[in-house]
């Protein structure tokens, strides 16, 4: 643990890892939301419909001392094979989020979800070792969300080909979604369709679709590429009929590269006043995190930048150990204070847009990243609107 917090602020802005997840929300005058009145307060329910090893390290922990060892969700089903997958994978369906969870994400005041899904929840093609069976949970927790009044943000999590090499889209490594298959693109286009065709009887409730998320600006993507992606689905979206609000991820790139897209009227509900030029921002993911120490955050098997045991590198910070960051039971009065300030600062500054959507709901071993624990051990406000800590 860093004794010193100027110490760990200084390395909160100088950790790769830790760069923010933006979206840009498309308003539409039928949500039931009172977007852009009402702050969006929610979390990501992570690790549940698309595997990520560091989320669920228990799942992955199987596979240490094989020779062909799972990396993502397309080498877990690929490895175990389908019947096995099947298996384990409908036990962690039905175990990591739950009515109960829900009903305590309403109690601590979060009033959103954002819920990640993959491609193949909705096409599965030869070839493709997933397996099916994750959109009939995704209906469950949109069930339970009603049930509590919460909004849900469903969440295009993986396309095919991958749109960034990263385990979280289901298959780690190339970024093929527009450098391979010339279908990928148009293929992601179509399993929107059908999400959002499967989601029309839920629209009260799933008031946003985001339709793509972290699609890199490099390795293979050409932004304009991704800009007419974002153009042909919101229409593709539109022309089913549905009302719900489209989320597009920045593409890694500043503010200043979407000066102007996406204007009224056509991509427009309503005026928005004291907007960032014509769309909403909302943070979609963030942490407490200061360090990248937590196991497998890099990659299955990966160390960390932080202690220098990521790739041989030298450690971002040589005086300091990633050892007890997992261990929140040995975390000091100051330390907790510390989070608790990092927590309702960031709030506050999110909040300056439309919100936003803490990542995760909960983790196996990453304490600065769940959510739930942070809410009962006090170092997160157990109603985000009762805040002490101002920017």
């Amino acid at each position: 643990m860093i004794k010193n917090i100027a110490r760990r602020l200084k390395l909160i802005v100088s950790l790769p890892l830790l760069v923010i997840s933006l979206t840009f929300l498309l308003p539409n005058i039928n949500a039931s939301f009172g977007y852009g009145v009402e702050k969006i307060r929610g979390v990501n329910l992570g690790g549940w419909l698309v595997l990520e090893p560091w989320i669920t390290p228990s799942l992955f922990d199987q596979f240490l001392n094989t020779t062909t060892p799972a990396v993502d969700e397309w080498t877990f089903t690929e490895v175990l094979g389908r019947e096995e997958a099947q298996r384990q994978l409908k036990k962690h369906w039905n175990t990591w989020v739950t009515k109960k969870d829900i009903q305590q994400l309403a109690s601590y005041g979060i009033n959103h979800v954002r819920i990640p899904i993959g491609y193949w929840a909705f096409d599965i093609q030869p070839g493709e070792p997933f397996v099916d069976g994750a959109f009939q949970y995704l209906l469950k927790a949109i069930i339970w969300a009603q049930t509590y009044k919460l909004k849900v943000i469903v969440d295009l999590h993986g396309a095919p080909g991958s749109q960034n090499g990263f385990d979280n889209s289901g298959r780690r490594g190339q970024v093929l979604w527009q450098t391979g298959s010339p279908d990928n693109v148009p293929r992601t286009i179509r399993v929107l369709q059908t999400m959002t065709k499967r989601l029309l009887p839920y629209q009260d409730t799933v008031t946003a679709i985001n339709i793509l998320n972290e699609p890199l600006n490099w390795g293979g993507n050409q932004i304009e590429v991704t800009r007419k992606f974002y153009l042909d689905t919101y229409k593709a979206i539109r022309a089913i009929g549905s009302q719900a609000l489209i989320v597009i991820h920045d593409t890694f790139l500043a503010f200043s590269e979407w000066q102007g897209f996406m204007q009224k009227p056509e991509y427009e509900g309503q005026e928005i006043a004291n907007s960032n030029n014509n769309l909403w921002t909302v943070i979609g993911e963030w942490s407490l995190a200061s360090n990248d120490c937590t196991k497998w955050l890099n990659g299955f098997k990966a160390g960390a930048r932080y202690d220098g045991t990521l790739n041989e590198n030298p450690p971002i910070c040589p005086t300091c150990t990633c050892k007890g960051d997992d261990d929140y039971q040995t975390y000091s009065p100051d330390y907790k204070k510390f989070l608790r300030n990092f927590v309702e600062a960031q709030m506050d500054s999110f909040e300056a847009g439309v919100g936003w959507l803490f990542w995760n709901f909960k983790a196996e071993k990453a304490p600065q990243w769940n959510y739930m624990l942070g809410v009962e051990q006090g170092w997160i406000p157990e109603n985000p609107a009762n805040r002490s800590f101002h920017c």
